[in-house]
Protein backbone atom coordinates (compact mmCIF):
# COMPACT_ATOMS: atom_id res chain seq x y z
CA UNK A 1 0.00 0.00 0.00
CA UNK A 2 0.73 3.47 -0.56
CA UNK A 3 2.37 5.59 2.63
CA UNK A 4 -0.98 7.55 4.12
CA UNK A 5 -3.05 4.94 2.82
CA UNK A 6 -6.26 3.77 4.48
CA UNK A 7 -7.01 0.62 5.31
CA UNK A 8 -10.69 -1.02 6.19
CA UNK A 9 -11.20 -4.10 7.39
CA UNK A 10 -14.48 -5.95 8.63
CA UNK A 11 -14.03 -9.52 10.57
CA UNK A 12 -16.08 -11.46 13.08
CA UNK A 13 -14.61 -11.48 16.19
CA UNK A 14 -13.10 -14.41 17.75
CA UNK A 15 -13.12 -12.98 21.29
CA UNK A 16 -16.43 -11.55 21.50
CA UNK A 17 -19.29 -12.70 23.85
CA UNK A 18 -21.34 -15.10 21.20
CA UNK A 19 -18.40 -16.22 20.15
CA UNK A 20 -17.47 -17.28 22.88
CA UNK A 21 -21.38 -18.03 24.24
CA UNK A 22 -22.38 -20.45 21.10
CA UNK A 23 -18.48 -21.66 20.09
CA UNK A 24 -18.97 -24.06 17.03
CA UNK A 25 -22.42 -23.08 16.38
CA UNK A 26 -21.64 -19.38 16.26
CA UNK A 27 -22.46 -17.45 13.25
CA UNK A 28 -19.46 -15.88 12.43
CA UNK A 29 -17.26 -19.37 12.39
CA UNK A 30 -18.39 -18.58 8.48
CA UNK A 31 -16.56 -21.49 6.87
CA UNK A 32 -14.69 -21.69 4.80
CA UNK A 33 -14.96 -18.53 3.66
CA UNK A 34 -13.28 -17.12 7.35
CA UNK A 35 -10.46 -18.87 7.50
CA UNK A 36 -8.49 -17.00 10.36
CA UNK A 37 -9.78 -15.02 12.89
CA UNK A 38 -7.99 -12.67 14.96
CA UNK A 39 -9.12 -10.76 18.36
CA UNK A 40 -9.09 -7.34 18.16
CA UNK A 41 -5.45 -6.95 20.07
CA UNK A 42 -4.07 -9.21 18.06
CA UNK A 43 -5.26 -7.36 15.03
CA UNK A 44 -3.91 -4.55 16.37
CA UNK A 45 -0.48 -5.89 17.27
CA UNK A 46 -0.23 -7.11 13.66
CA UNK A 47 -0.87 -3.66 11.48
CA UNK A 48 1.35 -2.01 13.96
CA UNK A 49 3.99 -4.84 12.88
CA UNK A 50 3.38 -4.36 9.39
CA UNK A 51 4.06 -0.64 9.49
CA UNK A 52 0.02 0.68 10.02
CA UNK A 53 -0.91 3.79 12.70
CA UNK A 54 -3.86 5.49 13.58
CA UNK A 55 -5.79 2.45 13.99
CA UNK A 56 -9.37 2.37 15.47
CA UNK A 57 -11.14 -0.59 16.50
CA UNK A 58 -14.78 -0.33 15.80
CA UNK A 59 -17.61 -2.62 17.36
CA UNK A 60 -20.49 -3.18 16.07
CA UNK A 61 -23.02 -5.71 17.28
CA UNK A 62 -25.33 -7.80 14.41
CA UNK A 63 -28.28 -9.10 15.84
CA UNK A 64 -28.97 -11.18 12.91
CA UNK A 65 -25.94 -12.82 13.41
CA UNK A 66 -26.49 -13.46 17.19
CA UNK A 67 -29.58 -15.03 15.77
CA UNK A 68 -28.33 -17.44 13.59
CA UNK A 69 -26.11 -18.60 16.58
CA UNK A 70 -28.82 -19.39 18.59
CA UNK A 71 -30.67 -21.03 16.22
CA UNK A 72 -27.99 -23.33 15.26
CA UNK A 73 -27.99 -24.47 18.84
CA UNK A 74 -31.71 -25.42 17.74
CA UNK A 75 -30.87 -27.21 14.90
CA UNK A 76 -28.29 -29.16 16.88
CA UNK A 77 -31.49 -30.49 19.53
CA UNK A 78 -33.70 -31.28 16.61
CA UNK A 79 -36.03 -28.12 17.51
CA UNK A 80 -35.85 -26.56 14.22
CA UNK A 81 -34.30 -27.36 11.12
CA UNK A 82 -30.97 -25.79 9.19
CA UNK A 83 -33.33 -24.53 6.26
CA UNK A 84 -35.28 -22.48 9.09
CA UNK A 85 -32.19 -20.51 10.45
CA UNK A 86 -32.08 -17.65 7.85
CA UNK A 87 -35.94 -17.01 7.71
CA UNK A 88 -35.14 -16.59 11.57
CA UNK A 89 -32.21 -14.21 11.23
CA UNK A 90 -35.57 -11.35 9.86
CA UNK A 91 -37.54 -12.29 12.43
CA UNK A 92 -38.53 -8.82 13.82
CA UNK A 93 -39.57 -9.79 16.95
CA UNK A 94 -36.55 -12.27 17.92
CA UNK A 95 -33.93 -10.11 17.00
CA UNK A 96 -35.39 -7.43 19.36
CA UNK A 97 -35.60 -10.25 22.12
CA UNK A 98 -31.86 -10.57 21.22
CA UNK A 99 -30.94 -6.79 21.15
CA UNK A 100 -32.50 -5.86 24.16
CA UNK A 101 -32.84 -8.70 26.87
CA UNK A 102 -30.14 -11.14 25.60
CA UNK A 103 -27.21 -8.83 24.06
CA UNK A 104 -27.52 -6.19 27.19
CA UNK A 105 -27.27 -9.20 29.34
CA UNK A 106 -24.53 -11.04 27.61
CA UNK A 107 -21.67 -8.38 25.97
CA UNK A 108 -20.11 -7.20 29.36
CA UNK A 109 -17.39 -5.03 28.21
CA UNK A 110 -15.88 -8.04 25.55
CA UNK A 111 -17.19 -6.06 22.75
CA UNK A 112 -19.06 -8.01 20.03
CA UNK A 113 -18.93 -10.36 17.77
CA UNK A 114 -18.19 -8.20 14.84
CA UNK A 115 -15.49 -5.56 14.42
CA UNK A 116 -14.12 -2.82 12.23
CA UNK A 117 -10.48 -1.61 11.87
CA UNK A 118 -9.71 1.50 10.06
CA UNK A 119 -6.08 2.40 10.14
CA UNK A 120 -3.12 4.21 7.73
CA UNK A 121 -0.36 2.92 6.30
CA UNK A 122 2.56 4.61 7.70
CA UNK A 123 5.53 6.42 5.43
CA UNK A 124 8.62 4.44 5.36
CA UNK A 125 11.61 7.35 5.47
Amino acid sequence: MAPDAVLHLSTPNPAGPFATRYRAAWWGLECPRHIVLLPPERMVALLEETGFCQIQVLHEPITKDIVRSWAYTQVDRGVITNEMVEGLADDGLLNLWFSTVRFTRMKRGRGTDRYHVIARKGNKQ
